[in-house]
């Protein structure tokens, strides 16, 4: 009978645990939307959807397709750049509770990335079409709306840094570094845990 009784208690205690656990615990897909923001003052609609795994109240592992639009850049006094970013992001989310329903986040990871650039000086000069991965940090608040939807809230930096061009044409050449041209994004991402 002890030992029944000790199964018993066993299969009850794995029960609650699990119960408490699975608000935190789970697959997860959504999407979301927001405003991209360069030096320049260039803000641009940001949308994509994404999908990811939460281990616990304190982590979760994402991956996402983000496409930024179209961003302006002034490469110098007459040139001037359209920069169109989409890709896939990957990220660790860390997560810190401040309340039952609240908690901040901090993720960071990466953004494989293609860029395709127009180049003008008055009129269309050429274009460029390059592939890379840079770094990105967002930064936020998560908080859920129900069982199984969720809403977070984020602003972050995307790097440009290892994407640089070298443009040659009719009047002469042109070095864009893009070392100081990260992007700002500003996003809520609703999800939906399955």
């Amino acid at each position: 009978m002890r030992t029944v009784f000790t199964l018993l208690l066993l299969i009850g205690a794995v029960q609650v645990t699990y119960a408490q656990m699975r608000p935190y615990r789970g697959w997860y897909a959504g999407f979301q939307g927001g405003l991209t923001d360069t030096d320049t003052g260039d803000n641009e609609t940001a949308i994509g959807i994404h999908g990811g795994f939460q281990f616990n109240r304190f982590f979760a592992v994402e991956c996402g397709l983000l496409d930024m639009s179209d961003l302006d850049f002034q490469l110098n006094d007459e040139a001037r750049s359209e920069l169109d970013v989409y890709g896939l992001r990957t990220m660790a989310i860390g997560m810190l509770p401040i309340s039952e329903r609240v908690s901040l986040t901090l993720a960071s990871g990466f953004f494989h990335h293609r860029a395709r650039e127009d180049i003008f000086e008055d009129e269309w000069i050429r274009d460029n079409d390059d592939e890379t991965v840079g770094f990105l940090w967002e930064a936020g608040v998560h908080f859920p709306i129900s069982d199984e939807w969720s809403l977070r809230i984020t602003g972050g930096r995307y790097d440009l840094d290892p994407y640089d061009l070298v443009i040659d044409y009719d009047y002469g050449i042109i070095r864009v570094d893009f070392e100081d041209k990260d992007i700002r994004l500003y996003t809520a991402s609703f999800s939906y845990r399955f």
